[in-house]
């Protein structure tokens, strides 16, 4: 599998119902499903990184994205209603590759600010 993440789209803000309103309140809880096979309830919009952190800070700090339903996704991409959920870290095999691609665009961003003219594609 590649170790490309899968971008977190952008969150759209409901301003039409209130904190608290019935409309928001209707919108069901994510139910994420860890490899141990305990379940997190979760509110709806939460993310990996929101996971995480109910687990502890530790895993939180040393998250470095989320395998959901089997996708390499951005931990602050919001989760489904209901998926397995898998909190990748530097121990797991894919970390590497995964790390090498994020370092690939610093460096190709830092190369076009000092470099504008340079035929970095990314």
């Amino acid at each position: 599998m590649s170790g490309r993440l899968s971008p977190a789209p952008a969150r759209s803000a409901n301003t039409s119902d209130p904190p608290g309103s019935m409309s928001q309140q209707a919108s069901a809880n994510v139910r994420a499903r860890l490899p141990d096979g305990k379940v997190l309830e979760l509110p709806a919009g939460a993310t990996a990184h929101d996971a995480a952190s109910s687990i502890g800070p530790g895993l939180a700090r040393a998250a470095l994205a989320a395998r959901v339903d089997g996708e390499l996704v951005d931990l602050h991409r919001p989760l489904p209603e209901s998926c397995e959920l898998v909190l990748v870290t530097e121990r797991d095999p894919e970390a590497l590759e995964l790390l090498r691609h994020s370092a690939a665009h610093v460096l190709a961003t830092a190369v076009r600010r000092h470099r504008p003219d340079a035929e970095i594609g990314f």
